[in-house]
């Protein structure tokens, strides 16, 4: 067979032919719907957000007079240092569990707590209204500002530092107010939709957790006091979910996803940077968006923060459980596929799972230690053989060890 050559100006005709077809392929695979529409159109039937401008109408708004977060914000910021020896590192110092107390340390005890008594005062006030909102703008997105945090964090550890110095000067009710304003601080973080915020609020709880093992082993509260504080880690535990903070993320990484290709660059990989327009960086993402991979990673990021949302419903255990599930799922995904926004977004937020996990945990062996204190004194100094001895009693029944699902363990 002859073959027939076309002269090289034909052949050239081509090039836009192919070039036509190729991105109109391209476009159409981008904008087949598909699951990600369905889950959407799901979550708006369940009146939960998809856009940052609904997640901050979510966020609900509350009256400056009776907003918790606002309150306690302009509260703690008014908390003194006291220039007296034993004093200069307050917020981190951590006093002996069994060795005594010097008598120049407990002069300056009070006079930091003398200093600051009308700050903790304003603090528990504010923590008395039961709604909170912290001044952000979730409409700005993945950008979003959270400047609340690290002074939330500050106030949870004065709080905790003067419950030690309390139970070190003796006083047994500022101990314990200290304490539970502390638990009711982290609190006023649940209604946040971020994984930041919930982190934080964690934190916050360790925080007194620890403060209360080490005013525990100060002084010896009344049976009111600990049962005050066992009901406080009782309230903490029950209501610690992600299940807000999942829908967040959600939010935020769809309005992201949702940017031009040129804004997403500069706002997310380069803020501040050049024109976008003339950058290759642009032009990637701009074919990374028509060629459906942009949809791909989309997907398996919205599917992972909404079946975590619905996870965090369940029992820790079960919880627990699942989450190991979806995230061994997650991580084959990442593993076998091409999704390189997922890879880079979602490995830190496997970690929510385990440390709520983690801080349930934490939080309900410190409510059964408030009870075996009570049982203990009830019983002239005696500690029960098991937590059978508790209920009932100081216990209504024996929480049960996330990790197994079993009733938590007592050591004498």
């Amino acid at each position: 067979m002859r073959r027939v050559n076309l002269p090289s100006w034909k052949r050239l005709l081509w090039i836009p032919v192919f070039l036509g077809v190729g991105i109109g392929v391209l476009t159409w695979m981008a904008r087949q719907p598909g699951d990600m529409d369905r889950q959407l159109a799901r979550l708006k039937a369940q009146g939960i957000p998809t856009t940052s401008a609904e997640l901050d109408v979510w966020y609900a708004a509350v009256p400056d007079a009776v907003n918790a977060g606002k309150l306690v914000l302009e509260a703690a910021s008014g908390f003194r240092t006291v220039a007296l020896p034993g004093l200069e590192a307050d917020s981190q110092r951590r006093p002996s569990r069994t060795n005594g107390v010097t008598e120049s340390l407990l002069l300056a005890n009070r006079a930091y707590l003398a200093t600051n008594a009308e700050t903790l005062h304003a603090i528990h006030a504010a923590l008395q209204h039961p709604q909170s909102r912290y001044p952000i703008l979730l409409t700005n997105g993945v950008l979003t500002l959270l400047p609340h945090l690290s002074p939330v964090k500050q106030a949870a550890q004065r709080l905790g530092v003067c419950a030690e110095m309390a139970a070190e000067c003796g006083d047994r009710e500022l101990a314990t107010q200290c304490l539970l304003d502390g638990l009711a601080l982290a609190r006023t973080l649940q209604p946040e939709p971020t994984v930041i915020s919930f982190l934080v609020r964690n934190v916050c709880e360790g925080i007194a957790t620890a403060s209360a093992e080490r005013v525990l082993h100060r002084v010896e509260l009344n049976s009111n006091q600990l049962s005050q504080l066992q009901r406080a880690f009782n309230r903490s535990a029950a209501e610690l979910s992600y299940d807000r903070a999942m829908v967040g993320e959600l939010c935020l990484n769809l309005d992201a996803f949702r940017m031009p290709a040129g804004r997403q660059w500069t706002g997310l990989v380069a803020p501040g940077g050049p024109n976008p327009a003339l950058q290759p960086e642009a032009v990637v993402l701009w074919v990374y968006s028509i060629s459906g991979l942009k949809g791909r990673d989309l997907a398996v990021m919205a599917n992972y923060y909404n079946r975590s949302r619905e996870l965090a419903a369940l029992p820790p255990t079960a919880r627990h459980r699942a989450s190991e599930t979806l995230n061994a799922e997650l991580d084959a995904q990442l593993r076998t596929q091409f999704l390189p926004i997922a890879h880079m977004m979602l490995p830190g937020i496997l970690k929510t799972e385990s440390k709520a996990t983690h801080q349930y945990a934490v939080l309900r062996s410190a409510e059964v230690a408030c009870a075996v204190e009570q049982w203990r004194q009830a019983h002239g100094g005696a500690l029960p053989e098991s937590l059978n001895a508790l209920v009932p009693g100081p216990l209504a029944s024996i929480p049960e060890d996330p990790l197994d699902g079993r009733p938590l363990k007592f050591v004498k």
